[in-house]
């Protein structure tokens, strides 16, 4: 098979970064609403280390697989812990052979220096291997995204990993007990300074009113 040009390579990537977006929009629209949306925002919350993007991402795909297996003892189990094919191997466990991961979109950096960085024009983008000028400074930037793959734990073997707490939705803020309703300040009349005869004693201060009960 030739090697692919850069080219080649860069409108793959663009291509398939777009194919993911407009797969993950579209499902997103469907379940705008309802229960399932809820679920959703369930499943997003479970993976407080990726963006929300990719977890919906990772949900869409998921669920598609559920529905192309008609079996349901073969549908592949709900995400729950998500990692690269080397962060597993660092925890000790393996990706089984054979097991097909998931699509997200990893962020592409670059580095840029500058010897104004007060300046915004002066940033300059560095080639791969290039140093910068002494006295520059140097920064790390987002300039895309790429296609990465990433798998679940149920598709790993090896020791246990201590599960992360399950996210639970906080109730409405009327149902939470101990929590009083939104505080608003109620307005007071002010009270009234009554007139003493001139016996060059200060006036006594009247009793302040109750205020009115909303």
């Amino acid at each position: 098979m030739p090697k692919q040009s850069r080219e080649e390579y860069l409108a793959e990537r663009a291509q398939k970064v777009e194919q993911l977006t407009e797969a993950m929009a579209d499902r997103v629209s469907a379940i705008a609403t309802g229960a399932e949306a809820q679920d959703l925002v369930a499943f997003v919350a479970q993976f407080r280390s990726r963006s929300p993007r990719n977890a919906m991402l990772i949900y869409q795909q998921w669920e598609a697989r559920c529905q192309a297996q008609e079996d349901p003892a073969q549908r592949p189990e709900r995400p729950s812990m998500i990692a690269g094919y080397k962060q597993f191997q660092e925890m000790g466990r393996q990706v089984r052979k054979g097991e097909k991961g998931y699509q997200i979109l990893s962020p592409v950096t670059a580095r840029f220096a500058s010897a104004t960085p007060q300046d915004a024009n002066s940033w300059r983008r560095l080639a791969p291997r290039e140093k910068p000028n002494p006295g520059e400074r140097v920064e790390s930037k987002m300039v895309g995204v790429k296609p990465a793959t990433v798998f679940d734990i149920s598709q790993t073997d090896g020791p246990e990993i201590p599960a992360l707490p399950a996210w639970e939705p906080l109730a409405p803020a009327s149902s939470r007990r101990g929590c009083a309703r939104p505080w608003k300040r109620r307005s007071r009349p002010r009270a009234t300074r009554s007139r003493a005869p001139s016996t060059g004693r200060p006036a006594r201060r009247a009793p302040p009113t109750s205020a009115p009960r909303s």
